[in-house]
């Protein structure tokens, strides 16, 4: 009995011997990382201490004792610091946004971070945003370019409540009744904001601030954050009016557009708090899958790639901020080169540019792949092409033979239908829509490259 409680006390004392070094390295490592990159708003804001002390709870409410806590910690502070440095080493890349015309048709639309809710001031992110936006950018968007899919890339939801899937669903319903396909993949507000609403609702304040706020005062609000997997998937089946399936890996045959979509799930890893989950992992079980599934096809066609999370630096001129990114992103990336998909489309960053990733093939040779940053249906432009764009947009997709023959972003006032707007209780508001700019009219010829030793592919 004496024997048996001494390796008990040894076991919780080296737990928690490990415990305080997990929650001395994380904090360390993203502070240092912070440091290291120059993030704007670690100036503006201490940006710092801050991280430190988000990620310290985070840490703290998230992993598990002794030996897991410890790995836990470390791995994400290793992959942290490893994705920043690999950002900054990509070869030539070339970025640009531009504007698909007017009154063109398009064969493919992609949407992303719709971030539709219940009411418009539970917003997570920004309590003025309001998503009857969203809306009429959809109602006048399936007249406008009559398109015969559309792929949604994540943050559909902005809580991941059932009353906002329910009402995305209804405004998909005219586009499943006139024949449009439809794909989705889950972001990590669809996912991991499940605790959100609920804790910020006991002090009366929305938002994240809210959340910490509540989680300070009710540390039970502490805890798994997400959303389990079945649950969005079937929520994702019922939207897309697909057969219930897993939530990812999943592949999406389209003869009507010639093409197969491999639809991947990059909020694996479990979050417990809105410190961290923005952070995208895909994991290479999934890769693994993925590429089974590629396999297993008897006619080839061009594959294209859906997540929510990028892949890619936000541009030269963008600071790659730590806690958006994919810890696996690297990974990804190449799985993408060896199996030559045609382009990657994903959301996430809020800000729509298209790169031209460059890279080898297993012969030797020099091969292009389109990356597309989406933007977002609901929040304005944001990052290198901000002003080019200058408000909400979609991507529209001409194919022929199932590769892309043109591609630019639509500017939601291109497409916005002129009802009046209401607000969640039917009243109407005045109209405050973002006009275009000038210089959206043509195409953003701004472009950007990567520092690289070899630019003149």
């Amino acid at each position: 009995m004496g024997a048996h409680t001494s390796r008990t006390v040894r076991r919780r004392v080296t737990g928690l011997i490990l415990e305080r070094i997990a929650l001395t390295v994380l904090p360390l490592g993203a502070g240092l990382l912070v440091l290291w990159s120059g993030l704007p708003w670690a100036a503006r804001w201490g940006g710092v201490p801050f991280v430190i002390l988000v990620v310290w709870l985070t840490t703290k409410h998230t992993l598990r004792p002794g030996w897991h806590r410890f790995r836990t910690a470390t791995g994400v502070s290793y992959r942290l610091l490893r994705r920043a440095w690999r950002s900054r080493t990509l070869p030539a890349t070339q970025y640009e946004a531009p504007i698909y015309p007017a009154g063109e048709r398009a064969d493919l639309l992609v949407l992303s971070d719709l971030h539709v809710t219940v009411r418009p001031e539970r917003h997570a992110m920004e309590q003025e945003a309001f998503d009857e936006e969203v809306h009429r950018f959809l109602d006048g968007a399936l007249p406008s370019l009559r398109p015969q899919a559309c792929v949604l890339a994540g943050d559909l939801t902005d809580t991941g409540s059932s009353e906002a899937w329910r009402r995305l669903s209804e405004r998909f319903r005219p586009w499943r009744a006139q024949g449009v396909e439809l794909m989705a993949v889950a972001g990590n507000h669809d996912v991991h904001y499940r605790r959100l609403e609920v804790a910020a609702e006991r002090l009366g304040v929305p938002g994240v601030g809210g959340y910490f706020k509540a989680l300070v005062s009710h540390p039970s609000s502490a805890g798994i954050c997400s959303h389990p997997n079945d649950r969005t998937a079937r929520r994702l089946a019922r939207l897309t009016g697909e057969a219930p399936t897993s939530l990812a890996p999943r592949l999406r045959r389209s003869a009507r557009l010639g093409a197969d979509f491999l639809l991947l799930d990059s909020n694996q890893r479990p979050s417990h708090s809105p410190a961290s989950q923005a952070i995208g992992f895909v994991g290479a079980e999934q890769l693994a899958e993925a590429q089974r599934l590629l396999d297993s096809r008897q006619d080839p066609r061009p594959v294209y790639l859906v997540l929510h999370h990028h892949l890619l630096p936000p541009g030269p001129a963008v600071r790659e901020q730590p806690f958006l990114t994919c810890l696996d992103a690297p990974e990804v990336l190449r799985f993408a080169e060896s199996n030559r998909v045609e382009a990657v489309f994903h959301g996430h960053l809020h800000m729509p540019y298209l790169a031209h990733h460059v890279y080898t093939d297993e012969a030797g040779r020099p091969r292009r792949m389109h990356v597309v940053s989406c933007g977002s249906a609901l929040y304005p432009a944001e990052g290198m092409f901000a002003a080019e764009i200058g408000e909400a947009s979609g991507v529209a997709v001409q194919l022929r033979a199932g590769r892309i023959v043109r591609l630019g972003f639509v500017p939601a006032s291109r497409v916005k239908t002129d009802l009046p707007r209401r607000d969640h209780q039917g009243r109407l508001l005045p109209d405050q829509s973002t006009k275009l700019p000038e210089s959206a009219g043509r195409k953003a010829s701004m472009r950007a490259s990567m520092p690289a030793t070899d630019s003149s592919i």
